[in-house]
């Protein structure tokens, strides 16, 4: 009797493991992953553009410029990789006029360089640890790509920290704005 009730004990308990394990679909997660990377990417993609509408600044619009070059880059190659698992993603481009970026409401304020800077430095530690779970996946190209991706998401944090020493709250540069002129950077396109 007592053998059995330890035998269906760790019956039900097998059962519980693989029911947690079925349920629980690491490609389900992982596609919720790429859909909220490749949304946030376009939300830079879309608030840098503003950026270049809006602001006066040179280090700003030349910063801006490359996160709209990197981010549609990245989305592109993450949609590209996503389909050739089966692994849906959001048709983005679809709605593209329907969308106001984050920053229209600091549009027409004196502060929105500052507001931009800020929202790149918190948007770029956001994107930089989503890829760090999606680069936990099993699948090795997603791995490798997402790896690979959290380098340059991390050179896009190190460029907006260095835009917001850069200038204080009033967007008067604290140095020449030929020592932190991003333009003679090395291209690390996505």
């Amino acid at each position: 009797m007592r053998a059995n009730s330890i035998l269906l004990i760790g019956a039900a308990f097998a059962a519980g493991f693989l029911l947690t394990k079925i349920t629980k679909r690491p490609d389900r997660s992982i596609t919720q992953l790429i859909e909220e990377a490749i949304y946030k990417g376009f939300a830079e993609i879309q608030n840098s553009k503003l950026a270049l509408e809006k602001s006066d600044s040179t280090n700003i619009k030349i910063f801006a410029q490359r996160m709209i070059d990197d981010h549609i880059a990245l989305n592109q190659k993450l949609t590209n990789i996503a389909h050739s698992k089966g692994i849906p993603t959001p048709e983005i481009e679809r709605h593209l006029d329907e969308v106001e970026p984050y920053l229209a409401a600091y549009r027409n304020d004196d502060s929105f360089d500052e507001c931009y800077v800020d929202h790149q430095l918190s948007v770029h530690r956001d994107i930089v640890k989503l890829f760090r779970k999606i680069g936990a996946s099993d699948d090795p190209e997603i791995s490798q790509f997402a790896t690979h991706a959290v380098e340059h998401l991390g050179h896009h944090l190190r460029m907006a920290q260095d835009l917001a020493d850069t200038f204080h709250t009033n967007n008067i540069p604290t140095s020449s704005p030929y020592q932190n002129d991003f333009v003679e950077e090395p291209n690390y396109k996505v």
